[in-house]
């Protein structure tokens, strides 16, 4: 019979902390074996029990979710990081994605689809929803000029004041935003805005 696949918990929220040990103990494969309530602890945890799995709530006291996964990256390859966050954040993705995290899971998701995210990352696999990993990448794809006039679009300027802030002219911001329209069939200014939150480039919060 197959060792079971040994997981930390880790989440600030102790309702939260107990639903989640209660998923993941349906699967007899699966045996929480440490919890913790910040992200200090669930670091200390992960390096001294040395868990195939850590699954690691997004924003809890102490460091970044995206700083523990890169330190166990670099000092316990072998412990796996399925991130679990109430928020649906392509900026998240994206850093999660880069420190080197095995999976991210919005919480409202099915317990079925909790056991699987986490069963396939800690085999190796990997678990992000599809749709955030498209918009990443579609993100990606622009170049430094389209950005800059989508960032400025959803801050809600005109072409006149996106050119002024860019230093570009009128005609060239019109041409982005053309360009852009045909490559997304966006039929609005609006539309583009919208889309542009939704790869991140929205204003920043205060």
């Amino acid at each position: 019979m197959a060792e079971p696949i040994t997981v930390v918990l880790a989440d600030d929220h102790p309702l939260m902390r107990d639903g989640i040990r209660a998923t993941l103990t349906r699967d007899a494969g699966l045996r929480v074996v440490g919890e913790a309530s910040d992200a200090y602890e669930a670091l200390d945890l992960a390096l001294t029990l040395r868990p195939r799995l850590l699954v690691l709530d997004l924003n809890m006291p102490g460091p970044p979710a995206a700083e523990v996964v890169r330190h166990l990256a670099g000092h316990r390859p072998g412990t796996r990081v399925l991130v679990l966050t109430a928020y649906d954040d392509d900026a998240r993705v994206r850093e999660l994605l880069d420190a080197g995290a095995g999976g991210y899971l919005v919480k409202d998701v099915s317990p079925a689809v909790v056991l699987r995210a986490a069963r396939q990352v800690a085999d190796g696999g990997t678990w992000f929803p599809g749709s955030l990993v498209e918009r990443v990448a579609e993100g990606e794809a622009l170049d430094e000029r389209e950005q800059g006039v989508l960032r400025e679009l959803a801050a809600g300027k005109t072409d006149a004041e996106i050119g002024a802030a860019l230093y570009l002219s009128q005609r060239t911001v019109r041409r982005v935003l053309r360009d852009l329209s045909a490559r997304w069939g966006a039929d609005s200014r609006v539309d583009l805005a919208v889309r542009a939150v939704e790869l991140g480039l929205g204003p920043k919060q205060p």
